[in-house]
């Protein structure tokens, strides 16, 4: 190559991009200069348009030949260096292998979603929610799953972060609106029954679009009641502009919405956030109650969020229940929904109707019955306010208290719908093991050791006041202190 030549190939490479062949910044300002000069020349006013092409830099990450040049390795240092942006303290990252399969996964479901969308790659999956007072599947919630014909499953960890930080995330959360409204269609022509379920929106979903319209036009194109779709808003989308984020709220539940927080606890969470945006109900989040058999505080604290809320008129939900011991305690604290493995993992359409004929379901609570357990669901067994008035009565223990229990009094039978680890213990030394659990005949109870027990609970019921009655146990000399009172009536 002759001098000339050299020259020639030099300049082409100083003003044009070798990656795109599209003139480069150099041979740009030349000609902007240039022609900016003749238009005031000719009495214009010259002004200059910029364009940002979003995901310009992973495309270079992803697709430049790995001999690459200094502005290249800039980009992916810099990549490398975005690791620690979160940290306060100093330190220095690598780019790696790693780094660039997570562009590539990033671009990957960027450029696939609405072909994931088109083709149901992405599917639906339902976990319901158990009302602690019955046992019975009040809700369910509706979640997302990926499954590509290329990466395989996806878990929402995968894929939602990457479309919240895009702005793409309003493209799903409409996507799996339709589903849940498309499943409540086909299980009212076949006749089956359906419960209200949640879905899950982010922040960014409100400035894509009018998300509360969509949704309502959707519902009412379905024609489903607005009461069957749950609105969950995580916490973290909150952010610092709760009157807006009310404003949003109070729209949905003058449409008749319920609206819920999710993942109450998870981050700097504050009672004025309550105080601000009326939700329906919150969910606590699973570390506490992941925490509740290694740390006792976990506990309390649990009991005292319950407590509040119960006092906002706020129903609650514990998610990430696994152990019968996890369940027990939140019943007893007065948590009005659970959910998690203990009950049923997130299952697909297809696997709910295989169970309708094949398998066991855990049953659907009747909806006229919903005010009652809705009501007795609520009582926290520690709670001491709700017997007595003294409000200087304490106990060394938070949860050693006196014995509390819920009774249900219907015909010919008296059944314990829930009780605390005090009445079990006091009734198992006392009473015989019909009167601790499970229902019975009033008329098998009259005759034992409980009949004394037993009439108070029926002379509670029957006159719908509190009763105060001093009565001996069969291991007792001493008279003990027996407080009731009604909590409600169960209409069906």
């Amino acid at each position: 190559m002759d001098r000339s030549q050299y020259s020639n190939e030099k300049t082409r490479a100083d003003e044009y991009d070798t990656l795109t062949g599209l003139p480069g910044m150099n041979r740009f300002f030349g000609r902007a200069e240039s022609q900016r000069q003749a238009l005031i020349e000719q009495g214009e006013d010259p002004a200059l348009i910029y364009f940002d092409l979003n995901g310009m830099k992973e495309f270079n990450i992803r697709d430049s030949m790995e001999a690459v040049g200094a502005g290249l390795a800039c980009d992916r240092a810099r990549l490398a260096c975005d690791q620690g942006r979160d940290s306060l303290t100093s330190g220095y990252y690598y780019f790696s292998e790693r780094l660039l399969e997570e562009a590539r996964q990033k671009q990957y479901i960027i450029d696939h979603l609405d072909q994931a969308i088109e083709e149901h790659w992405i599917q639906v999956y339902y976990q319901p929610l158990i009302r602690s007072a019955n046992g019975r599947v009040c809700d369910e919630e509706a979640l997302a799953r990926w499954i590509d014909p290329e990466k395989g499953f996806l878990s929402p960890a995968d894929f939602i972060p990457i479309l919240e930080n895009t702005g793409l995330i309003y493209k799903l959360d409409l996507y799996i609106t339709e589903q849940i409204l498309a499943k409540m269609k086909l299980l009212r022509e076949k006749g089956l029954f359906a419960v209200p379920t949640s879905i899950n929106i982010s922040r960014s979903d409100f400035a894509a679009c009018d998300v509360v319209e969509e949704i309502r036009k959707r519902v009412d194109a379905a024609g489903i009641a607005h009461e069957m779709i749950t609105i969950e808003i995580t916490e973290s989308i909150l952010g610092n502009d709760l009157d807006y984020m009310k404003q949003q709220v109070d729209r949905f539940h003058a449409l008749g919405f319920q609206v819920w927080m999710d993942d109450y606890g998870s981050g700097y969470s504050s009672p004025d956030i309550l105080m601000t945006i009326p939700f329906d109900t919150i969910k606590l989040d699973m570390q506490f109650i992941r925490q509740y058999e290694k740390n006792k505080a976990s506990g309390i604290i649990i009991s005292g969020l319950i407590k509040m809320a119960m006092g906002l008129g706020i129903e609650t939900v514990v998610e990430g229940v696994e152990t019968e011991e996890q369940a027990e305690f939140l019943k007893e604290v007065g948590c009005t929904k659970l959910q998690g493995y203990l009950y049923c993992k997130p299952i697909p359409l297809g696997e709910i109707l295989r169970r309708y004929d094949d398998s066991p379901q855990i049953g659907f609570e009747d909806p006229a019955e919903l005010a009652y357990f809705s009501a007795i669901g609520k009582v926290n067994l520690y709670d001491l306010s709700i017997a007595v008035d003294d409000e200087e009565q304490q106990f060394r223990d938070y949860f050693d208290t006196m014995p509390m229990a819920i009774v249900e009094v219907g015909g010919e039978e008296i059944a314990l719908t829930r009780c605390n680890k005090s009445y079990r213990s006091f009734v198992g030394n006392h009473y015989p093991v019909s009167a601790a659990k499970g229902r019975a005949k009033i008329t098998d109870l009259l005759t034992g050791s409980a009949a004394s027990l037993v009439r108070i609970v029926i002379k509670c019921a029957k006159d719908g006041r509190q009763v105060l009655t001093d009565m001996k146990t069969a291991t007792s000399s001493s008279p003990s202190a027996m407080w009731m009172r009604r909590c409600g009536s169960r209409r069906r």
